[in-house]
């Protein structure tokens, strides 16, 4: 085990839980029903019980045997040694210790003939009743391929495990049924049973396996809403495609827009990149759904010239088609080329629907476009979306960031209905104006509401206090996280915490949030940290997080120039030109700032030391 465990130290821990599935799937091919005749045992469990000969053998000690032989992938000699125990009349009441191993044993050889004369003594000694023995025969049975017993079995469990559901739904996979296994897998889920990574991907690869490929697919689609989705579901999403290649299926048109938004989710652009290439190489149709899914995914991978050479080539194009081009623009900070598509999506004759005002209206707040912003806020009006909470809480950021925050309190009041999203939008919307109290108090207003704050509203409501200088409010919000809402701090979190403490000058106790968290700092914690070290010049502080950035963001032009910053308020006029001239030698380069203006509903642009607009007048 400690050759396995070395030979796989590279690979990441959802790779190495895709491999156990795939092994575990190895270990029952091609096994067949097996009688199991305890008058051949092992010289092995010979030596094992003759070694114990000489003291009186307990259930304990027989547990202990037989559990060991089930690890050491010998089941064989564990039901041998089970037959044994019963030879010699060791009879306890604490038997239940050893059924679970004793069936375990039984599921591996598919040994149901002898699982049932187990269950038959289960009962007789009345612990069918018991939580570990009654989902270990359900285990045993599904494994056997004895669905009726298992479901009966399970379905009279008061309380479910998860390792007894994963066998019962594979069960159905595995003769074929595969409605009764989704809709075991809904009751479930709905029942409040939260399935966990090695279970997801045992079901997955199972499904696939037994040429269930689409329904494999749905699987893989409800472990993303269950919140897997990051690398490793990428990869797994690749693993279903070449599974299915060898088991003789092609991935269809259907198969790769099923996958391509694990790529877009995860921003894996790597592996969207590898199936971008299956395509192409194998041909697979492309239709207008595959051809969104790849605009959607270079997009959320940030490649968006990529999105826009595919989007471009599109024969057809329908409303979701121009709502990922024109939300991926505005995601990656192309604002005029939304607004621009926007409009060419009017004149193509697509009608905009909600999801497009969702996605159009952070580009105007992006760019500060109020006219524009304003324009579309008509638009929605006219087309009946006001009521839409989503579009609602698009309206309220994009007045806010135009900096009209009476507005945005206009659409706040206006609404009929609110969600949690809302009500973030508008607490947001005041901590991004400084006006701590108004956010305080829509905060304290969503509490007496039916709503339960998420990690967004303290992300909002905490920045309001750091905006504010609000530091009490802050921190007892901050405390009350946890202890009333039970939401664990999450960096962004910390980062309002380190930024709200700095600014009033704690940076002591800064330091001390930084220090009880229970990972490691990110770049947005120190550098609100290192900002604060230049209002209040403390250098040895602003040392020790300037060298953390360094290697978390080495290209950050502002991290040189804030610790140069700090060097020169102090006089260190040495130091001060070291930095920048570790700067150079880096090759790390400021980056100009611009400006724009919008004029008769058209977006001017201008960058430091630019003089090429036609119409710019230099004096």
């Amino acid at each position: 085990m400690r050759i396995l465990f070395k030979s796989i130290s590279g690979i990441n821990k959802f790779n190495f839980l895709t491999m156990l599935s795939v092994l575990e799937g190895l270990l029952f091919r091609g096994k067949s029903q097996q009688n199991i005749k305890s008058s051949h045992i092992s010289s092995t469990v010979r030596t094992q019980i003759n070694s114990r000969s000489c003291e009186k053998q307990n259930v304990v000690s027989w547990t202990a045997m037989i559990g060991e032989c089930v690890k050491q992938e010998k089941p064989k000699e564990a039901l041998e040694l089970y037959t044994q125990m019963q030879k010699e009349g060791t009879l306890s009441d604490s038997q239940n210790l050893i059924f679970p191993s004793v069936l375990k044993a039984c599921a591996k050889l598919l040994a149901l003939r002898f699982g049932k004369e187990i269950h038959g003594y289960i009962i007789r000694s009345g612990y069918e009743s018991d939580f570990w023995v009654a989902n270990s025969l359900v285990f045993m049975y599904a494994k056997c391929q004895n669905l009726e017993d298992a479901r009966e079995l399970f379905d009279k469990m008061s309380v479910k495990e998860m390792d007894s559901c994963v066998a019962v739904i594979v069960g159905y996979s595995q003769i074929g049924n595969c409605d009764e296994s989704l809709g075991l897998l809904d009751q479930m889920q709905m029942a409040g049973l939260k399935f966990d990574l090695i279970s997801w991907t045992t079901m997955i690869s199972r499904f696939v396996h037994y040429g269930h490929d689409v329904e494999a697919l749905k699987l893989f689609h409800r472990m993303q809403l269950s919140g897997y989705v990051h690398e490793g579901s990428c990869d797994l999403a690749l693993r279903l495609l070449n599974q299915m290649q060898l088991s003789g299926l092609k991935p269809n048109s259907f198969t790769i827009a099923s996958v391509l938004p694990a790529c877009a989710s995860s921003a894996c652009l790597k592996y969207g990149k590898e199936i971008h290439q299956y395509i192409l190489k194998n041909k697979v149709e492309l239709n207008v759904f595959v051809e969104t899914a790849l605009v959607d995914m270079y997009a959320k991978c940030g490649n968006i010239e990529k999105a826009h050479i595919v989007f471009d080539k599109m024969l057809e194009k329908n409303a979701v088609s121009w709502n990922v081009m024109i939300a991926g623009y505005a995601q990656n900070g192309h604002g005029s080329d939304a607004l621009k598509l926007f409009h060419e999506m009017q004149r193509a004759g697509i009608k905009p629907n909600s999801i497009t005002m969702v996605s159009i209206l952070p580009a105007c707040a992006h760019m500060a476009t109020l006219q524009q912003g304003i324009e579309i806020h008509n638009y929605i009006i006219q087309n009946g979306y006001s009521s839409n909470s989503l579009v609602g809480s698009a309206l309220i950021d994009m007045y806010a960031k135009c900096g009209d925050i009476k507005d945005a309190r206009r659409v706040f009041d206006e609404m009929p209905t609110r969600c949690v999203g809302f009500w973030n939008a508008m607490i947001t919307a005041y901590a991004l104006h400084g006006r701590g109290e108004d956010s305080l108090a829509i905060f304290n207003q969503m509490q007496h509401t039916a709503l339960m704050p998420d990690h967004i509203t303290f992300t909002g409501v905490l920045s309001a206090c750091t905006h504010a200088g609000m530091v009490c409010e802050g921190m007892e919000l901050f405390d009350c996280m946890n202890r009333v809402y039970h939401i664990a701090p999450r960096a962004e979190h910390y980062a309002c915490v380190v930024d709200l403490l700095g600014r009033a000058g704690c940076l002591d106790e800064a330091c001390g949030i930084i220090n009880s968290m229970p990972f490691e700092p990110t770049a947005s914690i120190c550098g609100a940290l290192l900002a604060s070290c230049r209002t209040h010049c403390n250098v040895e502080i602003g040392e020790l997080m300037a060298d953390h950035l360094f290697k978390l963001e080495p290209e950050n032009s502002g991290n040189y120039i804030l610790l140069s910053s700090i060097y020169s308020a102090t006089c260190r006029w040495d130091d001060a030109e070291r930095v920048r001239k570790m700067m150079r030698d880096r090759g790390v380069r400021k980056k100009l700032g611009c400006s724009w203006i919008e004029i008769d509903k058209s977006m001017y642009t201008f960058s430091v030391g630019n003089e090429s607009h036609p119409e710019m007048v230099c004096s």
